[in-house]
């Protein structure tokens, strides 16, 4: 289906395999299977596990964690609390406010 999609719409946006604490041999048969642009990564994968990935990363990062954002450096930054609750981010107590480019 991501095949479809994609083809249908030119390449005009990306097309993201959204994953968690998935085994590197599943993601690599994701990657093999489907024309994805990047994977989204949810879970406690670390910089080693992000890095082995053979796609581009777009990596999940709860406030609490970003000071371990330097060892995602291959990797792009989503700031997401994961908590499902539909409570936003306090982006003042981050020290950065919403339209700052974390990466």
């Amino acid at each position: 289906m991501a095949g479809a999609c994609h083809a249908e719409l030119g390449g005009a946006i990306a097309i993201a395999g959204v994953l968690q604490d998935q085994p590197l041999d599943e993601i690599r048969a994701v990657l093999a299977a489907a024309p994805l642009d990047l994977v989204q990564l949810h879970g406690r994968e670390d910089p080693d596990y992000c890095a082995a990935v053979e796609a581009p990363v777009l990596k999940r990062l709860r406030p609490a964690d970003l000071a371990r954002r330097p060892a995602f450096a291959g990797c792009r930054i989503l700031v997401d609390p994961g908590s499902g609750d539909g409570v936003g981010i306090d982006w003042q107590g981050l020290g950065r406010g919403p339209q700052s480019s974390l990466t």
